[in-house]
C-alpha cells in the first residue's frame, strides 16, 4: 500500500521539478546576458543562446570544456579558481568588471556576476557566470573622456603649438594609429603645423600643398587660387563626392586601402592628380578630416597607418566631430579671439541599477523575481512569490510605475517593459524594471523651481524678458522688436485697445519659454541637428506652462503656447488651423517670422528685411493670416516702418 501511496506523490515532484525547468530555461531564453554554468573542476556544463552571440562558440564546441577557454591567462586565477573558492563559502559575489576572449581571439570588456549552483541538497555544485559584454559602453566611455580631454585643451590653452601637439599625441592614443598631423593655412599654402609619427623625409616632401611650375612660382586655378596638390588639397578646395565611398557627406576622405583605392580608381574618380607618397611610404589607411571655422576650412587632421583597416565610418565620424572642435577653437586663438567658448554642462550618468526581472502570470500573480526585484521592492523573495504585482501589462509599451515599499522604506519610481512570453504552457509576461527615482526627484525639484517662477511672473515680466536676452545674446532685443512690430499691426488693423495691449505684452515675453532650453543650444554656432531643433521647439509650450497660472488680464499664455502655429495646420506644437489660432498669436506669429529672418542667428546670418517680406508675402494665407500679412506689408512697403 505504501508504494501505491508514494507514486502520485513522486508524479507530483517531478511535475514540479519540470515546471520549474520551464521556469529556468524561459528566464535565461529572454535575458540579454550570456549565461554559462561551470561546475567545481571549471567545465562548462551550460551555454546559452546570447553567450553563443557574444563569445562566437556555439553550445557544442563548448560543453564539458574548461571555461578558461575563454579567460585571459592571467585572470584565470582570480576568475576561475578564485570563484570557486569564493563561492563555496557565500555562495554569491555581486557585479564586477573583468575581460573575455571571444572565438576569434577578440579580447572584450565584460561585467560578470557570479552565481553558485546546487543539488537537491542545497550543495553547491559550480557556479553560472551571467555575463554582459560592454564594449559598447567602454568605447562610449573612452569616446566621451576623449572628447572632454580634447574640449579642456581647445578651453584652456593659449599656446597654439603645445595645444596641437597634446591633441595629436591623445588622438594617436587613443586610435592606436602610426602618425598623425594636422595642416593649417599659412599664407596660400597649407603645410604641416605639427606632426607625430611621420618619418622625417615624408614631412619635408609632403610639407607643402601649392603646385609650383619650374620656376618655382604658384600655379593657380581660373579664379586665381593656388592649385592645391592630391587628396589633401582636395579635402581644402571641397574637391569631394559622397558618391565614391571614399568621401563622406562633409568632405573628409578616408581609405583602409590605399593600394587597392589606387588600382580601382582613376586620378578623375580621386578629383585630382595624387603623389602618392603615403602609398609609396606603405600606408594602407589614411584618413582626412577638414577642419572648419564657420564654411571655411582653415587645415586638416591626417591620421597614417601601414596596417590596412584601421579605420571605421562610424570612428570617422567621430574623428569629424572632434575636427570641427578642433577647427573652431584653432581659428579663434589664431585670430586672438577673446571670446571664451560657453560653460559646456557635460553631464554623466553616475547612477547605476541593476533591472529587476519578473515572470507575471495572465491573473497578474508573481511567480518569479530576481534578486534585484528584492531590492527594489524592499521585501524578500518570499513575500513577493504568489502575489499580485499591482500593475497593468500593456505589451510592448514602456510605462513608468510608482513602487509603494514597506513602512520605513519610502517610495520608488521605475520604468517598466514588459514581453509577452509562454510560460507553464499559459500566456505571461516577463517584465524588468528599471530604477528612475533620482530622474524623478531632480524632475519634481525643476517642477518647484518653475512653480516659483510662474507664482512671480506677474510683477517681473521685464525681467524675465531681459533674463532670455541674457542667455541668447544673439538675439538680444528680439523680443521687444517683435512686441513693438505686433502692436503697430494690431493698430494698423484697426482693432480695440485690449487687443492691441495684449498684443504688445505677448510679443515682450513670447520667447520666455527659451528659459527652458539649454543655453547652448540657443548660442551653438552652425547646423542646428533635429534633435536639437526638437528641444528648441519646446520653448512655446514652455512658456505656456510658465504664464498659465498667473494671472494677467488677457490671455497671453494662449498667445505664446500658439505663436508658432500656422493657418494651415503645420506648425508647433499643436499643429493649429485657420481660425482655431487666436487672432493676437496670428499677428505675433508673423512680426516674430519677419524680426526673426532679418536679424542674425548664431546658426546662421542676417537674411535681411526684403527676404523676410517675401516670406510672408509668398505664404499669405498658406501660413499666415492674409489680413495680417497684408498690413506688414503694407507697413513696410508703403508706410516706411523700420526696426529700432
Amino acid at each position: 500500500m505504501s508504494n501505491d501511496i508514494d507514486i502520485p506523490h513522486d508524479i507530483n515532484k517531478w511535475q514540479k521539478a519540470l515546471e520549474e525547468i520551464g521556469l529556468l530555461r524561459s528566464i535565461v531564453k529572454h535575458i540579454p546576458e550570456a549565461v554559462c554554468v561551470i561546475d567545481f573542476d571549471g567545465n562548462i556544463v551550460s551555454w546559452n543562446e546570447t553567450a553563443e552571440k557574444i563569445f562566437g562558440y556555439k553550445a557544442e564546441e563548448v560543453l564539458q570544456k574548461e571555461y578558461a577557454i575563454i579567460v585571459p591567462p592571467e585572470l584565470t586565477e582570480r576568475d576561475v579558481m578564485g570563484f570557486t573558492v569564493t563561492l563555496s563559502g557565500v555562495g554569491l559575489i555581486t557585479s564586477f568588471e573583468s575581460q573575455r576572449i571571444t572565438k576569434g581571439g577578440k579580447t572584450i570588456p565584460v561585467e560578470i556576476t557570479a552565481v553558485a549552483t546546487r543539488d537537491d541538497g542545497n550543495r553547491i555544485t559550480g557556479y553560472a557566470a551571467i555575463t554582459r559584454d560592454i564594449t559598447e559602453q567602454k568605447e562610449a566611455q573612452r569616446r566621451q573622456e576623449l572628447l572632454n580631454t580634447i574640449l579642456s585643451e581647445l578651453n584652456n590653452s593659449n599656446d597654439i603649438l603645445n595645444l596641437i601637439h597634446r591633441i595629436l599625441i591623445l588622438l594617436k592614443d587613443f586610435t592606436g594609429i602610426e602618425a598623425v598631423g594636422i595642416r593649417l593655412q599659412e599664407g596660400e599654402d597649407f603645410p604641416y603645423y605639427e606632426t607625430d609619427g611621420f618619418p622625417e623625409n615624408f614631412i619635408e616632401a609632403e610639407k607643402h600643398l601649392c603646385t609650383r611650375d619650374g620656376n618655382n612660382e604658384i600655379i593657380r586655378d581660373a579664379e586665381g587660387n593656388p592649385c592645391l596638390e592630391c587628396m589633401c588639397g582636395n579635402i581644402i578646395r571641397r574637391r569631394t563626392s559622397a558618391s565614391f565611398p571614399f568621401f563622406t557627406e562633409i568632405g573628409s576622405f578616408w581609405s583602409n586601402n590605399t593600394t587597392k583605392l589606387l588600382a580601382s580608381t582613376s586620378e578623375e574618380d580621386r578629383q585630382a592628380g595624387t603623389r602618392n607618397r603615403c602609398n609609396g611610404e606603405g600606408y594602407e589607411s589614411v584618413a582626412l578630416i577638414p577642419l572648419k571655422s564657420g564654411e571655411n576650412i582653415i587645415g586638416l587632421l591626417q591620421l597614417n597607418d601601414k596596417q590596412p583597416d584601421c579605420f571605421t565610418l562610424d570612428l570617422i565620424h567621430f574623428l569629424e566631430k572632434i575636427g570641427a572642435s578642433i577647427g573652431i577653437a584653432i581659428s579663434r586663438k589664431q585670430a586672438e579671439d577673446a571670446i571664451k567658448n560657453e560653460e559646456k554642462n557635460l553631464r554623466r550618468i553616475i547612477e547605476h541599477n541593476v533591472d529587476s526581472m519578473i515572470i507575471v502570470d495572465a491573473e497578474g500573480i508573481m511567480q518569479f523575481v530576481n534578486p534585484a526585484t528584492e531590492s527594489l521592492f524592499a521585501l524578500p523573495k518570499t513575500k513577493l512569490l504568489g502575489s499580485c504585482f499591482g500593475f497593468p501589462m500593456l505589451g510592448n509599451e514602456r510605462t513608468e510605475i510608482e513602487i509603494v515599499r514597506p513602512s520605513g522604506h519610502g517610495t520608488t519610481m521605475a520604468e517598466m517593459d514588459t514581453v509577452e512570453i509562454e510560460w507553464q504552457g499559459k500566456p505571461s509576461y516577463l517584465v524588468s524594471l528599471h530604477d528612475i527615482t533620482a530622474r524623478k526627484l531632480a524632475e519634481e525639484k525643476l517642477k518647484t523651481i518653475t512653480e516659483r517662477l510662474r507664482k512671480t511672473l506677474a510683477g517681473t515680466i521685464k525681467v524675465m524678458s531681459s533674463m532670455v536676452e541674457t542667455r541668447d545674446p544673439y538675439t538680444a532685443g528680439h523680443q521687444r522688436r517683435v512686441s513693438t512690430l505686433a502692436r503697430v499691426i494690431a493698430q494698423e488693423m484697426g482693432l480695440s485697445d485690449d487687443i492691441i495691449e495684449n498684443v504688445r505684452m505677448a510679443g515682450v515675453i513670447h520667447d520666455i519659454g527659451k528659459i527652458a532650453v539649454p543655453a547652448e543650444l540657443l548660442t551653438k554656432p552652425g547646423k542646428i541637428t533635429n534633435i536639437e531643433m526638437s528641444l528648441i521647439k519646446v520653448h512655446a509650450q514652455s512658456g505656456y506652462d510658465i504664464l498659465k497660472d498667473v494671472e494677467l488680464p488677457y490671455p497671453t499664455a494662449e498667445i505664446v503656447l500658439q505663436h508658432h502655429e500656422r493657418i494651415d495646420g503645420s506648425g508647433y506644437p499643436n499643429g493649429l488651423k485657420g481660425d482655431l489660432i487666436l487672432k493676437e498669436a496670428r499677428i505675433v506669429a508673423v512680426a516674430d517670422v519677419v524680426e526673426a529672418m532679418s536679424s542674425h542667428r548664431p546658426y546662421r546670418a542676417a537674411k535681411g528685411i526684403d527676404v523676410a517680406l517675401e516670406e510672408i508675402e509668398n505664404n499669405a494665407g498658406v501660413l499666415y493670416d492674409s489680413k495680417v500679412a497684408e498690413v506688414c506689408l503694407r507697413l513696410f512697403r508703403e508706410k516706411g516702418f523700420v526696426f529700432e
